[in-house]
């Protein structure tokens, strides 16, 4: 169970905010005493069903340094203040699937999905200019879900995926089997801490995205193993 000031932590609301949700219904919570208690999985349901009116995405080179922060790589992007506070927002963070997957939201300033053969989805991540994420990362918790049908990538810029495109002849679809997401463009030096794979909390948004059940769960058990690590902290 956690406290109002707890679940202000996670969502990024302010008490009084929280308070007022409480008292108006959109936020279960149970009266202990003076105080109020709030389940987990209630305030998760919450910010999965509530976000775009109460919960606001993290800004695009603030949820990249939060992936950094969360597998050791420091963010050099940001200034050592902004660094310091979002090490301190992170520790009090907590595990709620709903609150990192609206803070995550806008790591994407474009998607793409194009149709590819088994070759061609090969060559997309085998590209020098690739990193996998989703079902395509090597780096899960779970079994991996790299299947030879389909991938999910990372390129730095779109003049990547145009290259890709061009170069490997790949087809525009709704309903491709091949998706390349693109961060906007801030300077990001990096999408991973190994080279191979995006940062293990934009494979978690990816999972958790898709709607076939594996993927969701490989998602969240991915989620719970990065927030509840203490290297980033120091």
């Amino acid at each position: 169970m956690l406290s109002v000031t707890e679940a202000a932590r996670q969502t990024g609301l302010s008490t009084r905010r929280v308070r007022a949700l409480i008292a108006g219904g959109a936020l279960r919570a149970t009266k202990v005493g003076a105080a109020y208690a709030i389940d987990e999985r209630d305030l998760d349901n919450f910010v999965r069903h509530e976000r775009p009116a109460y919960i606001r995405a993290l800004s695009p080179r603030i949820a990249w340094a939060a992936a950094a922060l969360l597998d050791g790589v420091q963010p050099t992007w940001l200034r050592a203040e902004e660094r310091s506070r979002l090490r301190s927002r992170l520790a009090s963070a907590g595990t709620s699937r709903g609150t990192w997957q609206a803070w995550t939201a806008r790591l994407a300033q474009t998607r793409m999905t194009f149709k590819a053969s088994p070759a061609q989805v090969e060559a997309v991540m085998a590209a020098s200019s690739t990193v996998r994420s989703g079902r395509s990362a090597s780096n899960l918790v779970t079994d991996p879900l790299v299947g030879a049908v389909s991938a999910a990538v990372w390129t730095h810029t779109l003049d990547d995926v145009d290259h890709l495109r061009r170069t490997l002849g790949l087809l525009r679809s709704s309903a491709g089997n091949v998706t390349i997401s693109v961060p906007p463009p801030f300077g990001l030096p990096a999408l991973g801490a190994d080279g191979r794979n995006a940062f293990r909390l934009v494979v978690a948004h990816d999972l958790l995205t898709e709607n076939d059940p594996r993927t969701v769960y490989a998602g969240t058990a991915l989620l719970a193993a990065i927030t509840t690590t203490e290297g980033f902290k120091s």
